[in-house]
């Protein structure tokens, strides 16, 4: 299942099977460097919970590396903010494997 951000941008993929939600990104262009976090769309939280997600995979491409947590670390600890993408949910670095 893609999932799609507020512009319409393939924002991951998450596998049914599985209950992982997998996301491709660019750590230069994507890390949020004031908090040192990587921000998901609330919209597409929201789903991933509906859905029964377990966990979440961002995989750096730039240093090849993967950061993982269960959905439910990334609920009770991501703090939510609008940067003026529309609302997101951001983990700092410290809580990710």
């Amino acid at each position: 299942m893609i999932f799609k951000n507020a512009k319409g941008q393939k924002a991951g993929f998450y596998n049914q099977q599985t209950h992982v939600f997998h996301r491709s990104v660019k750590k230069s262009k994507h890390l949020h460097r004031k908090m040192d976090a990587w921000g998901i769309d609330a919209g597409i939280v929201t789903e991933l919970v509906r859905v029964g997600c377990r966990h979440i995979i961002i995989l750096d491409t730039e240093e090849n590396k993967a950061y993982t947590v269960s959905m439910n670390k990334f609920i009770n600890t991501a703090v939510s903010r609008d940067f003026g993408h529309g609302e997101q949910l951001f983990l700092m670095l410290r809580y990710w494997e």
